[in-house]
């Protein structure tokens, strides 16, 4: 969550993604489900790809994933969303 949400606080993070603090807290230790909804709330509120958080977290896998996104998204993504997801995989092979 971390690399979504920049480090930010549970407290900040539940602000931005107009979750209660206590829900974002009881999720994120465990002490309840993390919910599809919470997610993507998050990845809505930072301005994240919706579909890897869903892998990280666990609901769907890479296998799934990759049926969802195949030719006909690369070609409909418009320039903008291209350029965008090549900085972000240069940005990250930069990482180590």
């Amino acid at each position: 969550m971390d690399a979504i949400t920049h480090g930010h606080s549970n407290r900040a993070v539940a602000q931005a993604a107009d979750i209660a603090p206590n829900t974002l807290n009881r999720q994120l230790s465990g002490e309840s489900d993390l919910k599809v909804q919470t997610v993507v709330d998050i990845c809505r509120a930072y301005r994240a790809p919706i579909l890897p958080a869903l892998v990280a977290a666990g609901f769907i896998t890479t296998a799934e994933l990759a049926t969802e996104i195949g030719p006909g998204a690369l070609r409909d993504a418009t320039d903008n969303q291209l350029t965008q997801e090549v900085l972000r995989r240069l940005k990250d092979a930069k990482t180590p």
